[in-house]
Parts: structure tokens; C-alpha cells; sequence
């Protein structure tokens, strides 16, 4: 009787009631909608003293299947030249969401459970790994691994210092100078004049990887 359309509100749903009650599920299988009663329980898969222990449990996994498709060589090249824009563009919205000031506070202070804006270190991305390995075996791995090196990509072109998109940035706005001066002269940005925006960059980012290692440590995905 609640409608969902995300795994965070499927949780929520779930929690609204009490382990040990019989809720009719109604699901869509085969193009068939279907209505099955399923018993809640109690979770117990986490410490006794982490707060989501006895908390209603519904046993399904929100994650999207993964279907594998045989391509021939020239079509596995040409995808993964295709496939490097989507994961790009959702690279780039991971960024702004992990790094939204908000969400950090809020996952540090356990108010907030969204996995989507949650910040994770490489400790985080090893343990996931694992589970990844043991369900999609070396193609997920492979195929982890390869979003991982989109992800460093774009989150090292942002137009910031220290990054490199921020060294780019510098360099463009240099070569627009001496365009204006006709390209006589070369122009040289005073970056130190920037050295106090870097350096406030550099702690936040501090910042942001002890907060996703104290995540990855006390709150193992």
C-alpha cells in the first residue's frame, strides 16, 4: 500500500512497520503485476550495538540486475568510447553530491543514510570490491576498476587548485590575455594571488577523506 520508486524509500517503507508483520508485496514479474504476503524480520546481520540492529528487514536487493551482452571486437571498442559519457556524466553528479558540505555533516552524524551522497575512501571501495567480486566475479571487478578511473578523471578536471582542472583553467584564461594583446606578449597569471583558494580547497578535501575513512571504518558498507 506505499508506493516506492527508490531504495531509500523502499527502507523507509519497510521500517514503518514492525518485524514479525505480513505485508503484501505487489511486484511486476514477467510483465505480470503480482501480489505476494511477505514476512518481515528482525536485522541482525550488524553489531548489537549499531542502531539499525532489530530494525524491520525485508530480504531483497535494491540493486539493478546486471545482464551480460557478447559483443563482437569492433563493437566492444566502439562502447567503450560510448559508454565513457554516461559514466562521465554521472561521475560529475557523484562529485557535487559527495562533496555537498550538507551530506558530509549529515552522514558523519548518522542523520542521513543515502548511499547515493555518501563519501567513501579507498577502504570503502576495497570492501566493496569484495562483494563485487563474489556476485559479478573479475567483469565486475574489471568494470568497477574502470569507473573508479572516470571518476579520478573528472573529479581532477575540475577548474580548482590544486587540480589539474584548475592548472588547465589558469593556462586558458593566460592564452585569452594574449589574444587581447594580440599575441605579441605572453601573459603570466599571478596564481599566488589564488594560493589562499587553493589551500582552503586542499583542506576541505582533507577534510572530506577523513570523514569517508571515519564512514568506511565505523559504518563498513
Amino acid at each position: 500500500g506505499i508506493e516506492v520508486s527508490s531504495s531509500v524509500e523502499l527502507g523507509e517503507a519497510v521500517r514503518s512497520f514492525a518485524p514479525g508483520d505480513v505485508v503484501d508485496i505487489v511486484i511486476v514479474r514477467d510483465g505480470t503485476e503480482q501480489t505476494v504476503p511477505v514476512g518481515l524480520a528482525a536485522r541482525t546481520d550488524v553489531p548489537e550495538n549499531d542502531p539499525a540492529f532489530g530494525t524491520t528487514y525485508l530480504g531483497v536487493g535494491s540493486g539493478s540486475p546486471v545482464e551480460f551482452i557478447q559483443h563482437s571486437v569492433p563493437a566492444a571498442a566502439l562502447n567503450a568510447v560510448t559508454d565513457i559519457v554516461p559514466t562521465a556524466w554521472e561521475s560529475t553528479q557523484g562529485v557535487f553530491k559527495a562533496l555537498n558540505p550538507v551530506n558530509l555533516v549529515t552522514h558523519v552524524n548518522g542523520s542521513n543514510d543515502d548511499l547515493a551522497t555518501r563519501p567513501v575512501t579507498l577502504v570503502g571501495v576495497t570492501g566493496l570490491s569484495d562483494d563485487v567480486g563474489d556476485s559479478e566475479g573479475i567483469f565486475g571487478v574489471l568494470w568497477l576498476l574502470a569507473v573508479l578511473n572516470v571518476f579520478v578523471g573528472v573529479f581532477n578536471m575540475f577548474p580548482l587548485l590544486p587540480l589539474d582542472g584548475g592548472h588547465a583553467l589558469i593556462a586558458v584564461y593566460e592564452r585569452i590575455r594574449e589574444g587581447i594583446r594580440g599575441g605579441k606578449q605572453r601573459y603570466f597569471a599571478d596564481v599566488e594571488r589564488l594560493m589562499p583558494f587553493a589551500m582552503a580547497v586542499v583542506v576541505f578535501l582533507f577534510m572530506f577523506m577523513f570523514a569517508g575513512l571515519y564512514l568506511d571504518i565505523s559504518d563498513p558498507l
